[in-house]
């Protein structure tokens, strides 16, 4: 795929002062829940461009989706039923040169990240509106609070950095996920950046929505 022209939501990236960063192929998984996966030859699907956003420390981040068709796959021989699964990556940027790729995934869970695992996020209704506030320093998320979810790193609530709509449109629908919310948190630890991601859908109702129109 040429760095000048990926598949795009809504707008291409803008390198500004950056070079364009190597959209490399990305190799599907070789697990699925759990299981060994055999793809079809040649299958790596093309990652979509969907925003990015200046991270607290001053580094940018551009953030993909990639999305796996199962009918490409196969689990001990058969063939799985049509459907599709996704993940997202984050190129990092510093200010002087290209930092990485970060892949997030699922696993049994709602969070994606590099390596998920239980107790990585915390109710966002359990949290404080001042400490929203305070780990939100560009705005804070807008979605159904009460069922959403805030990862953590180390058991701390991470910062939330941006948030990325997904219509239902040619590009979406062919080639990621549609009628999403992507909200992207980062924190700065020993090893560099952790990135985690949370979905809630567009048009979701939340358990006070769905009781207040009864």
């Amino acid at each position: 795929m040429s760095n000048a022209d990926p598949l795009f939501v809504e707008s291409p990236p803008d390198w500004g002062d950056h070079s364009p960063v190597s959209l490399e192929v990305v190799e599907p998984p070789a697990a699925w829940q759990g299981l060994a996966v055999e793809w079809q030859d040649g299958y790596a699907p093309e990652p979509v461009f969907m925003g990015q956003c200046r991270l607290p420390n001053g580094a940018e981040a551009f953030v993909f989706g990639a999305r796996f068709d199962t009918v490409k796959a196969t689990i001990r021989g058969r063939s799985l039923p049509e459907g599709h699964f996704v993940e997202y990556l984050v190129a990092e940027c510093s200010a002087s040169s290209f930092a990485g790729w970060h892949r997030l995934y699922q696993k049994r869970g709602v969070v994606y990240s590099v390596n998920p695992g239980k107790g990585d996020h915390v109710s966002a209704d359990d949290l404080s509106l001042d400490v929203v506030r305070t780990l939100s320093p560009g705005g804070t998320p807008l979605w159904k609070r009460d069922d959403a979810e805030w990862p953590t790193l180390d058991g701390s609530p991470m910062v939330f950095v941006a948030q990325f709509n997904l219509p239902e449109t040619k590009i979406t629908k062919n080639h990621l996920t549609w009628d999403k919310r992507v909200f992207l948190f980062w924190q700065h630890h020993a090893k560099g950046s952790c990135f985690k991601i949370t979905t809630q859908d567009m048009d979701y109702e939340s358990a006070s929505d769905h009781y207040a129109t009864e």
